[in-house]
């Protein structure tokens, strides 16, 4: 029983991980779409020049969010789906940094994105990667603002005078700040993350005490149900004896009536012998009485 209860509560906990890790994913791809549609109105609307390339990226992140559901859903063991999870979250987190490199840059809002990947890890994966993810993604950004800087990688533009990313101290002052504005989220978000996991915790233990003792409960209604069905058929079992009992009584009493029936025929047949018996008995004895008589009289008559 223990080691079935087990079982049952680690397929739980894989489709409870697997159910969050999904809406986490959906959640990411309604994002995506969303922004692509703002992004084709504001480039044919408003004719902000965004790159053909940034579009691409946009339609690689989300096949590849398809490609990772697909590949997720078929996975039974929770510790690979945390894995997978997180190395697709790496992926995802340099996917993120090119396109914030076609948004602009240290100059654009796509900083705004990573707070949202470090709210979207911090809650959905384990609390193991936590500072990981944070890391990540300050290494991903200070990369890219170096790489700008350093003209190793062309800065694009979408508004006419951005020219943050060629002032050092502009630089060093945007990246202080998102390095603070990270390390912030990061403890907010880990507390909060650690409170809900508490909660969620303590409900899980919760749910699992429940579901023992609807377990506990159902076997004793299963062996409530089997001592029932078992009296129903020793019931059942009984009333087929008395049934039979009672047949073979009947048939026992009608077969003593019969008998008795019998004999009292059998006597009364005696008896009416016995009768008619006497009846000529006594006329015998009648007749030799009157006989007697006769001779004597003759005797008497032939005398005198």
């Amino acid at each position: 029983m223990d080691k079935q209860n087990k079982k049952e509560l680690s397929v739980q906990e894989r489709e409870d991980l697997l159910e969050k890790v999904l809406w986490g994913l959906r959640s990411v791809i309604n994002i995506l779409v969303f922004f692509f549609i703002i992004v084709i109105l504001l480039r044919y609307a408003l004719k902000i020049p965004f790159s053909l390339w940034f579009n691409f990226w946009i339609i690689f992140w989300i096949l590849c969010l398809f490609i990772f559901i697909f590949f997720i859903k078929r996975q039974r063991d929770a510790s690979i789906i945390n894995k997978a999870h997180f190395g697709f979250f790496v992926l995802q987190i340099l996917i993120l940094t090119i396109i914030v490199h076609y948004l602009g840059g240290i100059e654009s809002i796509g900083v705004l994105f990573y707070t949202f990947f470090i709210v979207y890890g911090i809650f959905l994966l384990p609390k193991k990667y936590n500072l990981l993810i944070v890391l990540i993604s300050l290494s991903c950004f200070f990369t890219l603002a170096c790489l700008e800087y350093l003209e190793i990688l062309p800065h694009y533009t979408l508004f006419a005078g951005g020219d943050i990313f060629k002032n050092p101290i502009g630089t060093l002052s945007r990246l202080t700040i998102i390095i603070a504005s990270f390390s912030l989220l990061f403890i907010i978000t880990s507390r909060l993350s650690e409170r809900m996991r508490i909660q969620t915790e303590d409900l899980t233990k919760s749910q699992s005490k429940l579901k023992t003792l609807n377990l506990e409960l159902e076997n004793k209604v299963g062996e409530f149900k089997e001592v029932k069905n078992a009296l129903e058929d020793a019931k059942a079992t009984l009333e087929i004896k008395v049934k039979a009992r009672t047949r073979e009584l009947e048939e026992l009493a009608q077969g003593l009536e019969r008998e008795v029936k019998q004999r009292t025929k059998e006597l009364q047949d005696k008896l009416q012998e016995l009768e008619r018996f006497q009846k000529f008995a006594v006329g015998r004895e009648m007749k030799m009485v009157e006989l007697k008589k006769e001779i004597k009289r003759l005797k008497e008559e032939k005398g005198g």
